[in-house]
């Protein structure tokens, strides 16, 4: 057993992940946990995740510890019936310490290794400490503002303790009232070096000192999500920022190391994938014409050629997918349904390229996952010259205009044209307008099409659209998420015997339970594009920051523009409320601590994630983009519509809800029940539906000349 990380996830979880060995690839899996000193056991079961691993979430609730205790679990691994092995990893396989709240009680977690690699859980609950609310800066001064926790002490003074780790340190004086702190820091007390140094701080009291730190405001990891002005110093700059465990600590140290560590904060991965090709950018129209030429040379040369010999187990149903091992709303959806499907026949997850070792998302167990074009640098490096040749130059068989261009290669262009002749009889669901267009006009007749369409036309570049509007009618179903979309795809298509279907995604099963509704928090998640017009949020959150200082808003994903959307709240004032959280493949408990979910977006395809914030019971607030948001959200009963791009009415709506948690409640159960249209089950019964329409009789013949 390969371990892949044990790490807490989400302040609720811990995560075990690993790759089996051959043996243990379909075996039964299970983590447990033995407390050292009284024996007890935790256990938790490893759900398989296709080839590519196992992994078990263990609730941290489990293991909380007691008042004072320092309580260590041994992580273990049984097999099937077998009995059960320590479990061992090397240093870097394990997370960082991290800080939670659960049970009542506030403990400190750390993965360690003894010798031999021998993996254990450090518990240690957490004694009095300053839990910090805000932090301002001005030309002149830090402020820190707070409340002490567990401190039994009846004073109206303290001072605060900052020291860079070495002989020198600095004191200033805290005022207390009511339980609550507020110290004032003059930075011209503070210096900098040539090299970046991390000021400790601490309250001392009558009774002690404890330490400055943010532990109860719902977020861990704030060592990577929460980004401070950067102030001038003497010698440098200063920048106040959260270590591993949520303390604060202030950076000093040069202007330019420092912004460089805010602006590519560690442990937020993103896929590396730019958003328009570089052919694109350049030629413009000669790529598209480079395009047609290409796949009319194609189509000529397979024209009238027999398909090769098929693999003996085919199965019956074949979904194409760009990225499957990546992280998205298509991706997401589409294994939901294909678990769905495959209760009543063989499916297979084929994506065209892979990029990562592991799936962003986990497949469902024992579910076929083929790979056409592996891009790992060790796969690339193993494929000989011919590969390696082509893998450097652009594709010419998908389209320019798809925003799948850039992953692609000319080499993708071979393997993919290869695997789509050689289909077998069955059904192909392909993703995305490039594939769509490909398989229409290259599979053997005697293989049922049917194209997705995850974006409204409005969305699609014009040369793109024509194409469509060219090739389209080859398939023989095109489903769509929207009824508006079916109308203007009827309408592109004109008489073409394609058959249109509107089917929307289903929300796929979702942890945590449903949303309280009573937390300060608002919730927004997508990929950081300017698509999703998460720039619009915070704009529009601004007025409610400052109304309303105890709320926040919450942005979970990751992407391109992250390092411009910190800029963007840093320029706002809003970093005491205004959090970009990274990518989490735990959003249900994400979604579960906040009371109203936000959508900005400019354009959707759909808006699957307002589906799943309503199945957690959030009220959602929306601008009224096209297309989704409208057909979905029943405005004034679960949610509210504001118009496009109007950051005035975005803050108002958001205003409404907070102001009114009874209307908040009402709201969140009308999308509890509004979820449910779009469940998983209701979901893959008109996929069946489709199915079995289609294989009662023939589709229109796809022809292969150009």
């Amino acid at each position: 057993m390969r371990v892949r990380t044990v790490a807490v996830l989400d302040g609720r979880w811990l995560h075990v992940a690993a790759r089996p060995g051959a043996e243990e690839d379909r075996a039964a899996l299970t983590v447990v946990l033995r407390h050292r000193a009284s024996g007890e056991r935790r256990r938790a079961a490893m759900e398989h995740a296709g080839t590519e691993g196992a992994e078990a979430m263990v609730p941290l609730e489990l293991l909380v510890p007691q008042p004072g205790e320092r309580a260590r679990w041994n992580v273990l691994l049984r097999r099937g019936r077998r009995r059960a092995r320590p479990l061992k990893a090397h240093r870097h396989r394990l997370g960082p310490a991290r800080v939670v709240t659960a049970g009542g009680c506030t403990f400190r977690m750390q993965p360690r290794r003894q010798r031999k690699g021998r993996v254990f859980i450090e518990v240690e609950a957490l004694g009095p400490h300053a839990e910090l609310e805000r932090v301002e800066t001005n030309a002149d001064e830090l402020v820190l503002e707070g409340r002490l926790v567990g401190v039994g002490v009846d004073t109206a003074s303290g001072r605060l303790r900052l020291s860079p780790g070495t002989d020198w340190e600095v004191t200033v004086d805290a005022e207390l009232h009511d339980g609550r702190f507020t110290v004032g820091v003059p930075l011209q007390r503070l210096r900098a070096t040539d090299d970046v140094e991390e000021w400790r701080t601490e309250l001392e009291l009558p009774g002690g000192a404890v330490p400055v730190a943010a532990h109860l405001d719902g977020m861990t990891g704030k060592d990577e999500i929460a980004v401070f002005p950067l102030c001038a110093v003497s010698g440098g700059s200063m920048r106040p920022a959260y270590d591993t465990e949520d303390r604060l600590v202030l950076r000093c140290g040069p202007a330019a190391a420092l912004k460089a560590d805010a602006d590519h904060a560690r442990g937020l991965e993103t896929d590396a994938v730019p958003t328009e090709s570089v052919q694109r950018r350049l030629l413009g129209i000669p790529a598209v014409l480079a395009h047609r030429a290409a796949l009319a040379v194609v189509t000529f040369l397979w024209h009238g050629r027999g398909r090769p010999d098929p693999p003996r187990e085919t199965a019956e149903l074949r979904v194409l997918l760009l990225h499957a091992y990546g992280l998205g709303g298509t991706i997401r959806t589409t294994l939901n349904v294909v678990d769905q499907l495959r209760r009543h026949r063989s499916v297979e997850i084929v994506s065209v390229v892979r990029l990562r070792r592991h799936p962003r998302l986990p497949f469902p167990r024992s579910l076929r996952v083929s790979v056409l074009d592996d891009q790992r640098p060790r796969a690339r490096a193993g494929g000989g010259t011919a590969r390696r040749l082509l893998g450097w130059l652009p594709s010419l068989l998908v389209h320019p205009e798809d925003y799948a261009h850039p992953m692609c290669s000319l080499w993708t262009d071979v393997v993919l044209v290869r695997w789509l002749r050689a289909q077998p009889p069955g059904v192909l669901v392909t993703t995305r307008p490039a594939f769509n267009l490909l398989a229409a006009r290259l599979c053997p007749p005697g293989v049922t099409v049917i194209g997705q369409e995850h974006m409204n036309i409005e969305a699609h570049r014009a040369r793109l659209d024509a194409d469509a509007r060219r090739h389209y009618g080859r398939l023989d179903a095109l489903t769509v998420l929207t009824e508006h979309d079916r109308e203007d795809y009827a309408a592109l298509l004109g008489d073409s015997a394609v058959r249109i279907e509107r089917i929307p995604n289903a929300v796929p099963p979702m942890g945590g339970g449903r949303a309280a509704l009573e937390a300060p928090v608002i919730a927004a998640a997508g990929r950081l594009t300017g698509q999703k017009g998460f720039d619009l949020l915070i704009r529009a959150f601004a007025p409610i920051a400052r109304d309303h200082p105890q709320w926040r808003l919450r942005i979970y994903g990751a992407g391109a523009l992250r390092a411009s959307l910190q800029r963007l709240i840093l320029d706002q004032g809003l970093h005491n409320n205004v959090f970009m959280m990274g990518a989490t493949r735990h959003l249900g408990e994400a979604l579960t601590e906040a009371s109203v979910f936000a959508l900005s977006s400019r354009f959707e395809g759909f808006g699957m994630v307002i589906v799943e914030a309503m199945s957690k019971g959030l009220p959602v607030v929306s601008f009224d983009c096209p297309r989704g948001p409208a057909e979905i959200i029943d405005h004034g009963r679960d949610g509210l519509l504001v118009p496009n791009g109007d950051i005035d009415a975005m803050t108002a709506a958001l205003r409404e809800l907070i102001d009114d948690p009874q209307r908040r409640q009402v709201m969140g159960a009308a999308a509890l029940e509004k979820a449910a249209a779009f469940s998983a089950d209701a979901i893959g019964e008109q996929w069946e539906s489709l199915l079995t329409t289609l294989k009662k009789g023939p589709g229109p013949f796809r022809r292969v000349k150009g």
